[in-house]
């Protein structure tokens, strides 16, 4: 499917007054493949890698207990990782949100991903109990049979700007002892932080206003809406 840019940046980071209260309905459609298959974009794009999304469930494999949103298998350089992904589609309109224009100048970026890296530092990631809604990535979740025995990394897919400042690259690592929060207990010692917004707006920056992304979840409900609500 093709994504414009700059409609997309415009609406999750800055939308008109009169389109946010549209902005849950229409993150429910596309957020979760559109952070998604950027970042499969990126990868793709950037570090020559062989992306896969895969279908399945993303569980402990137990009946009860947390969940995430997707396996991604990374190849690089004949080197195989798995992500257990969790997506936040936040964009301006979420509590707490900060609005960003398409055009912001790198001071405004920077002022932006460094505030919502610091919520996500003292609120998400040392607040609170353990797991919650962002720190389950931290669970360990059972791989599918044909993945088993490969390299497992926690990975979370924000939509709104965010980075360890001062540098603005979309995707990063940050170690787990970085967050003050004694209850997280997990095998892992690192996290996998990826921005759209920032891999967007870099797009943008270089010329780029439209990208091809799969999105098959949004190509079929838009197929269905289709039906329902028919052009003609």
């Amino acid at each position: 499917m093709k994504i414009n840019i700059e409609e997309a940046i415009s609406f999750l980071d800055n939308p008109e007054k009169s389109d946010s209260r549209q902005a849950t309905s229409i993150i429910s459609i596309i957020g979760e493949d559109l952070n998604t298959y950027a970042f499969k974009h990126y990868l793709e794009n950037n570090e020559n890698a062989h992306v896969e999304i895969l279908s399945c469930s993303v569980t402990t494999g137990k009946n009860k207990g947390k969940r995430l949103d997707r396996w991604i298998c990374v190849e690089r350089n004949g080197t195989k990782i798995l992500y257990q992904c969790e997506i936040k589609n936040w964009g301006a309109t979420a509590i707490g949100g900060k609005r960003l224009e398409k055009n912001a100048n790198n001071d405004s970026k920077l002022k932006v991903a460094e505030i919502n890296w610091k919520r996500q530092l003292n609120e998400a990631f040392s607040k609170g109990e353990y797991p919650n809604g962002v720190t389950k990535v931290f669970v360990k979740m059972k791989p599918p049979k044909e993945y088993e025995g490969m390299k497992v990394e926690p990975l979370i897919l924000y939509w709104m700007p965010l980075a360890n400042i001062p540098k603005l690259n979309p995707l990063f690592k940050t170690p787990i002892l970085t967050f003050n929060n004694q209850n997280i207990k997990t095998e892992f010692t690192e996290i996998n932080i990826f921005s759209v917004s920032l891999y967007l707006r870099s797009l943008l920056e270089n010329g780029t206003k439209e990208i091809e992304l799969d999105m098959p979840n949004v190509k079929r409900r838009l197929e269905i809406l289709d039906k329902i609500c028919p052009k003609s």
